[in-house]
């Protein structure tokens, strides 16, 4: 709860300038009149590049007076000029678009009102007569089809059938789910009234308000879900069975195809502060009537002097007749609030996490592409698609987030300075052994390259120590930070099924090499890493180390708990302890050496001397024999390995060709894996507990009583008649009956095996092979001279 109140005061900043009008720019259907101004000059810009404007016909607009145009509507016979007009537009029959301020209502004089004489018509008489002709004329003139009338103020009074027929296209259902306040505005109209009272129709003028910088035209204007025309529709010839087809097409009889916007604008071309401005010819009363052509142009427009619909209806009309005007696709209103939302992800998501050169690149380039995009549209295309409602809102939101990145650097600085920090404390965990305070330390962080890094170190330090959970922990957090880190969504996986997988239990020979491939997840013992396996003992894996403290390669031999019963976990440590401190007092150059032991959270480990070389169990089959001088040569180093061992109270207990390593071209040979090696002034042997291989062991060790030195010499001897022949001294079928072979059995003569081995072999194999440990060599030095004067006799 903490963390989100945070985030929320955080987030409540100067970046709530940027959120909260994109918000109401995306919701709106309304643009702000002063927003507008920006799509206009882009409009008049694009209409000024464009090529190909055709000159428009000329057309005249009579400005009369306020009183001019009450007497013409209502009572024309007042005034002599004004009459002399009416005959000329009843003569002409000339199109004509008339925009009234008031209702027109013409005075009727009745004929039972006319003046009676019997003789030569009075002045009276004639002024109602003139006066009757008059209001004749004018209605004639206002029911003529060549007359139009309009008004931007009074209610428009129509036919039913002026009603269009339209067809709706199906990208309509797109925007009828969108609340009223994002539906495309129209073009307001009061309600229509039935045209019965008067002899006459009024049409709405679809006039233009620069004040609020509109560029659009109305050529329809709907109500309870009908369109009707407006004025500048109506003023266009053939106005029967209109069709609005897909709410984009107007098609008549005659007046052919006239695309339009979604709300039934366009946007003319000839506008009066535009670059091309309407082509007019203007008149007063006094003016026209003395200029009046008898070749009338192709429309007459009739309002009071000063008004400006006058002007722009003629713009409009000029354009429909040179098909100079744009439309916007359907499509556009729609992806310019998807257009404005992608501004709003740029500016809160994008932008601060650029750098300030970028983000200003990045946001000129944008609007050069918008406006761009505009003005290609218009010119190329005569579609307009207003854009610089976006524009103006990425350049708002660009200054504020330049101001908010200004306000965040002293706490950008803070906040780095702490993450420095924050590293450097993780580091120091992480190379301390304490993973967890490493993880810790990382949780307020803020990702970047360098959390991600520690982040998944952390976990391969979990994965070389074996703790899976840990290390899955680790990458969990990791991943939530940065999905596509490395191979991070593959270590889960892999860590996951081998949470849920059961143990394998995999008996590999001890010259078997298992390399691990990883090198992120090779485990780690104390400061030791793992290399690769280079084989499996009795009690664990051994595995190829190196130590980085002082660049040495070492074998590394472990003892894995989770094979022992929590019961007798205990002595098996003490017995694995033992070892390491039994194989550390021995120096010898054909012993191994031990350098260090240690213990993590599910094994034990020794470190000692990697020695290169094969096993001589590779040695052992008949046809893969060494020559017999090398094997007594190899088994007197071994006997004199062992005399130094027993010096120092050692039994190794497992002499046997496995534990013998030889290297052919150095001809080196070490004894290895003391790993059951007892010290012999331990008096707590049990009676009856046998360590060590079978196939090797002497007489009192199947006993199970206690050993010394002569069990080793019997073992050493089993392994040299094996080396020299190929075969064991001692078979049984099984336990029991190898057990009684090397109790009470005699061997075989090992010169009926293999004629070339010389009489000294018989001899030394013989007393070695002694039954009673007292009958046997004194000691092992006593087997190595002995062996040493064959050698020295027989290979001379």
């Amino acid at each position: 709860m903490r963390s989100i109140l945070q985030a929320c005061i955080n987030f409540f900043d100067l970046r709530l300038l940027v959120w909260v009008p994109g918000l109401w720019l995306i919701l709106s259907a309304v643009t702000p009149t002063f927003l507008a101004q920006l799509d206009k000059q882009l409009f008049f810009t694009g209409a000024s590049l464009s090529r190909g404007i055709q000159r428009p016909p000329v057309i005249d607009i009579l400005e009369l007076s306020s009183t001019q145009m009450r007497q013409l509507m209502d009572d024309p016979g007042q005034n002599p000029d004004v009459l002399l007009l009416l005959d000329y537009l009843n003569k002409k029959q000339q199109r004509t678009g008339i925009i009234l301020n008031d209702l027109p209502r013409p005075i009727v004089l009745p004929i039972d009102a006319a003046p009676v004489s019997d003789v030569t018509p009075s002045p009276a008489d004639t002024a109602w007569q003139n006066r009757r002709a008059a209001q004749q004329a004018l209605q004639r003139w206002l029911t003529s089809p060549a007359v139009i009338i309009g008004s931007e103020t009074l209610s428009p009074m129509l036919a039913s059938k002026q009603q269009l027929a339209v067809t709706e296209p199906r990208w309509m259902m797109y925007y009828q789910w969108l609340p009223a306040s994002m539906q495309p505005p129209l073009f307001p109209a009061a309600p229509p009234l039935e045209s019965v009272t008067m002899p006459w129709q009024i049409f709405p003028v679809p006039a233009i308000n620069f004040q609020e910088n509109d560029v659009q035209q109305a050529l329809l204007w709907q109500h309870e879900g009908d369109w009707y025309p407006s004025m500048a529709l109506a003023l266009l010839p053939v106005q029967d069975n209109l069709v609005w087809r897909g709410r984009s097409e107007l098609h008549g009889a005659s007046l052919g195809r006239l695309y339009t916007n979604i709300d039934g604008s366009v946007i003319p071309v000839f506008q009066a502060q535009g670059p091309f401005p309407p082509v007019t010819s203007h008149y007063t009363l006094q003016r026209f009537l003395q200029q009046r052509s008898e070749e009338p142009s192709p429309l007459l427009l009739i309002g009071t002097a000063g008004d400006s619909s006058l002007l722009s209806l003629a713009g409009f009309m000029q354009s429909l007749y040179t098909d100079n005007y744009h439309t916007s696709p359907w499509w556009f209103y729609g992806a310019e609030k998807l257009l404005l939302l992608l501004t709003l992800v740029y500016l809160l998501w994008a932008l601060p996490r650029m750098s300030g050169g970028v983000a200003l690149l990045a946001t000129l380039l944008c609007l050069l592409l918008l406006v761009v995009v505009q003005l290609g549209g218009q010119i190329t295309q005569s579609r307009w698609l207003p854009l610089g409602l976006t524009m103006q809102y990425l350049l708002w939101g660009f200054l504020v987030m330049a101001l908010w990145r200004q306000q965040q650097k002293p706490h950008k600085r803070l906040q780095q300075r702490h993450q420095e920090v924050a590293c450097q404390l993780s580091q120091q965990y992480m190379h301390q052994g304490q993973l967890d305070q490493a993880l810790k330390a990382l949780d307020d962080c803020v990702t970047s390259e360098r959390v991600l890094q520690l982040l998944y170190d952390i976990g391969g330090q979990h994965e070389r120590k074996r703790r899976v959970n840990e290390a899955l922990a680790a990458y969990r957090v990791l991943y939530k930070r940065h999905r596509s880190f490395k191979d991070v969504a593959k270590r889960l996986k892999q860590l996951t099924d081998k949470q849920h997988s059961p143990a394998e239990d995999i008996e590999l020979a001890l010259s078997k090499t298992v390399v691990l491939a990883d090198p992120h997840s090779r485990p780690q013992f104390g400061r030791y890493n793992i290399e690769r396996e280079i084989g499996r003992g009795a009690m664990g894996v051994v595995y190829l180390g190196h130590d980085p403290q002082i660049a040495r390669r070492v074998a590394i031999k472990t003892l894995d708990y989770s094979r022992y019963d929590t019961g007798e976990l205990a002595a098996v440590k003490t017995r694995f302890f033992r070892e390491a401190e039994a194989a550390g007092r021995l120096r010898h150059p054909n012993i191994v050496t031990v350098y260090d032991v240690g213990e993590e959270h599910d094994l034990a480990f020794i470190a000692m001397d990697y020695v290169a070389g094969q096993p001589l169990s590779n040695f052992i089959a008949p046809k893969n024999l060494l020559p017999i001088a090398q094997v007594y040569r190899i088994v007197a180093d071994v006997a004199e390995a062992l005399a130094y061992a027993h010096s120092r109270q050692i039994v190794h207990r497992d002499i046997k060709p496995g534990n013998i390593l030889y290297h052919p071209d150095s001809k080196k040979v070490t004894v290895t894996d003391f790993g059951i090696a007892r010290i012999v002034s331990d008096a707590r042997t049990q009676t009856g507990e046998i360590i060590g291989s079978p196939l090797y062991m002497s007489p009192e060790q199947v006993k199970g009583q206690k050993v010394g030195e002569a069990s080793d010499i019997f073992s050493l001897a089993v392994t040299f008649f094996q080396l020299l022949s190929g075969e064991l001294p001692f078979h049984g079928d099984n336990i029991a009956g190898l057990s009684y072979q090397i109790i009470h059995g005699k061997h075989k003569n090992i010169r009926d095996l293999r004629s070339q081995i010389p009489t000294s072999a018989s001899r030394i194999i013989n007393k070695a092979l002694q039954k009673e440990p007292g009958e046997r060599y004194g000691n092992a030095t006593d087997m190595a001279r002995s062996l040493r004067k064959a050698l020295q006799k027989d290979f001379a």
